[in-house]
C-alpha cells in the first residue's frame, strides 16, 4: 500500500515531468529543425480548409517552386510603424516574369481573389511540408514575455 509520502512524491515527479515535457515541446515546435525546416504560426484563415486558422506549418526552403506549392513567404508592410515584415502561407497560383525576374502570383484557398502582390522568388521561406491545426496557438502564447513567464517560470517555481 502506499502511503501519503510517497504519493505526494508521485504526485511532484510527474508534474515535473509533465512540465519538462510541456517545455521541451514548445521549444521544439518554435526552434523548427535547424537548417531543414522552420515553424510559423498561420494567422488567418486564408488558408481554411486545408491550413485553418491557428496551424503551426513546417517550412522547408527550395530552389524549385512551381504552380500548387503552398509556400510561406515574407510580406512587407509599407508603414513607418510597423517595419517588421509579416508571413503569410498561400498556395502559387501562377507566375509572371517582369524585367527578367521571375514572380510567383499566391492565392490563399478560402480567398476569392488572388494576391494584390506578386512575390518574388528571394521572400518565399519555404514550401509547407506539415500543417498542425491549432498547434500555432500555443506557440503564439509564447511570443509574449508576460505569456512567457506566465507559462514557464511560474509553474516552474512552483514545482520546485
Amino acid at each position: 500500500m502506499i502511503n501519503l509520502e510517497q504519493k505526494r512524491e508521485l504526485l511532484y515527479y510527474t508534474l515535473v515531468s509533465g512540465f519538462l515535457v510541456f517545455l521541451f515541446t514548445v521549444v521544439f515546435l518554435k526552434a523548427g529543425i535547424p537548417g531543414k525546416a522552420e515553424t510559423y504560426s498561420v494567422r488567418s484563415g486564408s488558408m481554411a480548409p486545408s491550413i485553418p486558422e491557428g496551424s503551426l506549418v513546417w517550412v522547408s526552403p527550395s530552389d524549385n517552386y512551381q504552380i500548387g506549392d503552398v509556400v510561406t513567404f515574407k510580406f512587407q508592410k509599407n508603414t513607418k510603424d510597423n517595419p517588421r515584415y509579416q508571413t503569410i502561407t498561400h498556395r502559387i497560383a501562377g507566375m509572371t516574369q517582369k524585367d527578367n525576374v521571375f514572380f510567383f502570383i499566391t492565392k490563399g484557398e478560402a480567398n476569392q481573389a488572388i494576391d494584390g502582390d506578386l512575390v518574388a522568388q528571394s521572400d518565399i521561406l519555404g514550401k509547407v511540408i506539415l500543417s498542425i491545426p491549432r498547434l500555432g496557438y500555443l506557440v503564439d502564447l509564447t511570443e509574449n514575455k508576460l505569456n512567457f513567464f506566465l507559462l514557464f517560470f511560474l509553474p516552474g517555481a512552483g514545482i520546485v
